[in-house]
């Protein structure tokens, strides 16, 4: 629908939060894409190309939720480094389980920030934010788009390479089939 570029981010002393430095643009022209959706349609979490990268069933841990969207790691880390992909959608309504379930566990002092396990490679390692499944409803669309970025290993990148984001693209054949680009400029 439409390209976007994320703005950096000048973090302050808590509990400011900082300021936005303006976009973002060393290493790709678009960091977000525009999405259309219809008002309340259902969205769910993509698939990824792992089985089950934090627990038997479950996909991504959910960093960040508000009113307006929320941010997931495919990995069991509460952190965007250092390593695995981090989806933020904006522009959808949480599901209000979802988004209680988040604010109940992200309380200072909460369980969010109580560690619980062991090592990276540990099965019991985990911390107290919600687990999600590929393909369970995440929340609905509060308009004509979202916009959805993707962060790899602490850097946004360009979502539209369909070969990393998006699996199962296929044409003819089996073969996958990309979307030309249509460009490079914000619109």
């Amino acid at each position: 629908l439409r390209f976007y570029q994320v703005n950096g981010w000048s973090w302050a002393t808590s509990p400011s939060p900082g300021t936005p430095t303006g976009p973002l643009t060393q290493n790709w022209p678009i960091t977000a894409l525009g999405l259309p959706t219809t008002e309340s349609q259902l969205i769910y979490l993509p698939r990824t190309g792992q089985s089950n990268p934090i627990a038997p069933g479950y996909h991504a841990l959910v960093m960040y939720a508000d009113s307006n969207g929320v941010a997931v790691k495919y990995t069991g880390e509460d952190s965007v480094n250092p390593n695995g992909y981090t989806l933020h959608i904006r522009g959808l309504v949480p599901d209000p389980n979802l988004l209680t379930r988040y604010n109940q566990n992200n309380d200072p002092g909460g369980p969010r920030y109580i560690f619980m396990g062991g090592q990276f490679a540990n099965p019991a390692y985990y911390y107290n934010l919600p687990y999600l499944a590929a393909g369970q409803p995440i929340g609905r669309a509060a308009g004509s788009r979202i916009i959805v970025a993707v962060v790899d290993t602490g850097s946004f990148m360009d979502p539209r390479s369909c070969h990393e984001w998006w699996i199962g693209l296929t044409g003819g054949g089996g073969q996958p089939t990309c979307p030309t680009r249509n460009g490079t400029s914000i619109r």
